[in-house]
């Protein structure tokens, strides 16, 4: 009987340690699933101040800046407060360059305490970087058939269809794009020879508004003269139809499109450039031939007879026949680019055979059309587009031709690009300073240079739009804008 009674007393003690086992195990999950919520609460909570303090230091970061480059330095430690929720630590860091901030790199340290003796923490930083094109970035503006308007970063990625509207939100669009211009500064500017013929941009690309030139038979060609301040377009509808053949301005007081000077003998220009007082004009129809025209169109209004024309001769007095497909100016030399017989011609007009020797020798001949000598050059392959660096000439072509210009004591000379990987037809190009991007329509491939013209890269990529027209723009020394800038978030 108490052999009996014992053995119960011993099972109900087990099943009490038992059932005490369990509880307290019960209990450890449960205090420790309530620690872990709370932790998840706390390090969340952590987190949302950090990124607080961090965005209250974004909003303030012109003055931060302005106080740290008073005390000159390049760390700052701030601590902000929040009430009944914890505090942030940021720290600051000016990146700089040559004596100018390239970056700001912002760490901020969230804590929530609440009594404890260790809190939960949490951190978040943030990269402050120059925003777009807008402080020394380059950026690639592109058109194709249709109007719509695209992006590309250096490198020719990262492509951004623009969002084309008036300050009303309100889209709009341009018939038959034809050519890009920029001002150097915050204005860009598209034409088109259909209805709607020019869209403006004056804060590179963000807004834009239409200013149609209103006799409506568009506009072909469009570029900026430093000298006098303006844009200068043509028009080259065919003979028969109004208004055909001109060159309009827009006018800096009142920002519309008015007519201009045009060239005698109907000379239907195609494409200018100008160096300090000369403007000189190209066209298909009239081979061997250029027109120019001395002085400000803005003071002459429309006047026809202020134009010339002149026959351009080689240095032998031959004349020198083909088709000329553009012009540009640099180092006192007026640049033609163009294809005659299967073969590309580049011929070369200093600036002084036409501002001092118009004159002397328009007496010389009783009046009529001036002779210019030219140094000519002949390359295999049709030479389609041609720009000034700053430093140097590059032409581009059919086949993979390419062609830069070195000075020498024999004056300049052209080299041809060698490596290229594929000969695609290169029909435009594009340059600022040492970057150099030519673009082939035909096969969407482009050839890019970010050192003068030393090496190149070629890309292709067919997912990406058609282009008419390429442009390359780059404001600013490249040193941090604190009023304007892109913010990269990490953890």
């Amino acid at each position: 009987m108490n052999n009996q009674k014992g053995m119960i007393l011993i099972s109900l003690l087990t099943v009490i340690i038992v059932l005490s086992i369990l509880s307290i195990g019960v209990y450890s999950i449960s205090y420790s699933a309530g620690r872990q919520a709370q932790f998840t609460r706390d390090n969340a909570q952590a987190y949302y101040i950090a990124k607080a303090g961090a965005d209250l230091v974004i909003d303030d970061i012109i003055s931060i800046v302005q106080n740290m480059n008073e005390k000159e330095e390049d760390k700052k430690t701030l601590e902000i407060e929040f009430p009944n929720e914890g505090n942030a630590t940021v720290d600051v860091e000016l990146l700089n360059e040559n004596n100018a901030i390239k970056e700001i790199h912002i760490e901020s340290t969230g804590l929530v305490k609440e009594g404890k003796l260790f809190g939960s923490k949490n951190k978040i930083q943030a990269k402050l970087m120059n925003n777009g094109n807008l402080n020394g970035a380059i950026v690639i503006f592109g058109v194709d058939n249709d109007g719509n308007i695209y992006k590309f970063n250096k490198n020719f990625e990262d492509s951004e269809e623009l969002d084309v509207t008036d300050n009303q939100d309100k889209k709009i669009n341009i018939n038959r794009p034809m050519s890009f211009a920029w001002d150097g500064n915050d204005t860009l500017i598209l034409v088109g020879n259909g209805e709607s013929d020019c869209i403006i941009s004056n804060d590179l690309g963000k807004t834009w508004e239409t200013k149609p030139q209103k006799q409506g038979n568009g506009l072909d060609f469009v570029f900026w003269s430093e000298d006098y301040g303006t844009f200068y377009a043509t028009q080259t509808k065919d003979s028969g139809q109004s208004n055909s053949g001109k060159i309009f301005y827009l006018d800096p007081i009142t920002s519309q499109w008015k007519e201009s000077s045009k060239p005698t003998e109907g000379f239907k220009i195609e494409k200018l450039v100008q160096s300090n007082d000369t403007i000189v004009g190209i066209s298909k129809d009239k081979k061997s031939k250029i027109t120019y025209f001395k002085g400000n169109l803005l003071e002459y209004g429309n006047k026809s007879k202020d134009w010339e024309i002149a026959n351009m001769v080689d240095l032998e007095n031959k004349s020198i026949s083909g088709t000329y497909n553009a012009i540009t100016y640099g180092d006192g030399k007026f640049v033609i680019v163009g294809n005659n017989d299967g073969k590309g011609i580049i011929l070369i007009i200093d600036s002084k055979t036409i501002s001092e020797g118009i004159n002397n020798d328009k007496k010389k001949n009783n009046n009529k059309e001036l002779n210019i000598k030219v140094e000519k050059i002949e390359v295999n392959g049709k030479l389609n587009d041609v720009v000034w660096t700053g430093e140097k000439f590059i032409a581009v072509g059919d086949g993979g031709t390419i062609y830069t210009s070195n000075d020498s004591e024999r004056g300049i000379v052209w080299e041809k690009v060698e490596d290229i990987q594929n000969n695609y037809n290169f029909n435009m190009v594009s340059s600022h300073e040492d970057y150099i991007i030519a673009y082939s329509q035909n096969e969407n491939a482009v050839l890019i240079s970010d050192d003068g013209g030393k090496s190149w890269v070629q890309k292709q990529d067919y997912n990406y739009p058609k282009l008419i027209d390429i442009i390359v723009i780059s404001k600013g020394d490249g040193t941090f804008d604190p009023n304007n800038y892109n913010i990269q978030w990490s953890r």
